[in-house]
């Protein structure tokens, strides 16, 4: 059986409840890792995460332990539907803590600076609106020049730009004749006569950095991640290592009681859509532009999601749900 590592103190108490709940589970079926895998169809990797706490296994993880091992369905999926709702709450409060860091350090560097404007948050969804900074009488936070400084600095701006012109000419016309060919011969002809050109350095000579790796390589991606890009679309994220802290939430919508939100991986450049709060017959599907479309249905339980699609933003994957009573709703696109 696995040897369990030490929860972290900070976690949340219905995910722990859970990882708990699981980890008995999987040490009363007497199983390692790979047992497990073959049983339920979830690899090791996959498993490992789940009884670590590092990401909320998928309801169908969850039932095909409790099938395995005996134990009511209903029980331990309720007590993985609270772990999966206190793990959005708490990525939404980093999604908001990391705008708020963001914000901060663009007004830190404004003032450095002694910038005349400063940013102040938006709320979630809008851009952040600039506000001019002004002093306590009303006027500017940065004074205007003085008029005699002012006309020498033009002064200096304009004679900065006519060099730079000049400059530019003669680089322009030394490349001009360079491509002609070089000079003429009247020996040849009159006919221009080829110039030599030296062969470009290489990287390593010149010092200048070599390519960096492709981002779809294995080499590249983080460890216990197994796809990127088109690779990724009609997979699962969890097993694939897309989920958990490599994910974010782009977009979100309601239908009826249920929720809909849209998740991406930077990491997989893939996107994939999940319902909560549903019942069984409702189902969400994801597309990007109308293509690459996939579909989850909630079977039991009260969530589901789809496999995923490829796409380089994540805010142009579209989500929409579709309930067993007919009623259906979208997330909206960002160009």
């Amino acid at each position: 059986m696995p040897q369990w590592k030490a929860l972290p103190d900070g976690l949340d108490p219905d995910f722990r409840e859970l990882t708990e709940q699981l980890r008995r589970l999987v040490d009363h079926s007497g199983l390692d890792l790979a047992g497990l895998a073959a049983e339920t169809g979830f690899d090791p990797t996959s498993w490992e995460r789940y009884l670590d706490a590092h990401v909320v296994p998928p309801h169908s993880a969850v039932t095909a332990l409790a099938r395995l091992t005996g134990t009511g369905e209903q029980g331990l999926t309720a007590v993985r539907e609270r772990a999966a709702q206190a793990s959005r709450r708490s990525e939404a409060g980093r999604d908001r803590a990391t705008e708020q860091l963001r914000v901060a350090k663009v007004r830190e560097g404004l003032a450095q600076r002694g910038g005349a404007r400063a940013m102040e948050p938006a709320p979630p969804g809008e851009p952040a609106r600039w506000n001019a900074v002004l002093r306590d009488d009303g006027g500017p936070a940065t004074p205007p020049p003085a008029p005699g400084r002012d006309r020498g600095t033009k002064r200096r701006v304009v004679m900065f730009l006519t060099g730079v012109a000049g400059a530019l000419a003669v680089i322009v016309a030394a490349v001009f004749l360079t491509d002609l060919g070089g000079t003429t011969d009247d020996d040849n002809g009159g006919r221009p006569v080829p110039v030599a050109k030296a062969p470009l350095p290489s990287p390593a000579a010149s010092g200048s950095p070599a390519p960096a790796a492709d981002a779809g390589t294995d080499a590249a991606r983080p460890a216990g991640v197994k796809c990127a890009g088109d690779d990724c679309t009609g997979r699962n994220p969890e097993a694939m290592g897309c989920g958990g802290r490599f994910a974010r939430t782009v977009s979100q919508a309601t239908v009826g009681e249920a929720s809909i939100e849209v998740r991406y991986s930077a990491v997989c450049r893939a996107a994939w859509a999940r319902i909560a709060d549903a019942t069984s017959g409702d189902s969400v599907r994801i597309s990007v532009d109308g293509q690459g479309a996939q579909k989850g249905t909630v079977t039991s339980g009260t969530d589901a999601y789809t496999p995923m699609t490829a796409t380089e933003k994540g805010t142009d994957a579209k989500g929409c749900a579709t309930l067993a009573t007919g009623t259906t709703a979208c997330t909206v696109v960002t160009p």
